[in-house]
């Protein structure tokens, strides 16, 4: 795993930008557990930089990637299940810069077996981004704004 880690990032390294590559290497990253906050920082990252891509807005400065705000987002509890260990990433990942609100959505069954936690960005709606959230055969939407 650690030997695919640096192949993603020599690739990420000649660009920056290509989210396939910060995808894999966010996953990786949440697959080491140990690693956590460096998964939560890949996912940031790519919050912003589609951000930046569909707002056509100027790109945020480098610097500002993982500056945490003074005052962090909020996490909505709308129900009582949810996937295990998703709460501990969420609640990481609403500090970061840009994210206001948080909210876990749906939970469903899936036809695929996923081995452990992955977040992927689904679709851009009004203000963020919808993410899914895989584990075991179980799905659950996330709203990030």
């Amino acid at each position: 795993m650690e030997s695919s880690l640096k192949l993603y990032e020599e690739i990420l390294a000649a660009n920056p930008k290509h989210f396939s590559t910060l995808f894999k290497i966010a996953g990786i990253y949440l697959a080491l557990e140990k690693e956590l906050n460096l998964a939560i920082q890949q996912f940031a990252k790519i919050l912003i930089e589609l951000n930046n891509v569909l707002t056509w807005e100027q790109p945020v400065q480098e610097k500002d990637i993982y500056k945490r705000k003074s005052k962090s987002g909020r996490l909505v509890w709308n129900h009582l299940t949810h996937i295990p260990g998703l709460i501990e990433v969420l609640e990481r990942l609403k500090s970061y810069q840009g994210v206001q609100t948080i909210t876990p959505g749906v939970i469903g069954r899936a036809k695929s077996h996923c081995p452990s936690l992955i977040l992927k960005v689904s679709v851009p709606i009004r203000g963020g981004f919808k993410l899914i959230a895989r584990q075991g055969k179980t799905f659950q939407e996330v709203f990030v704004l």
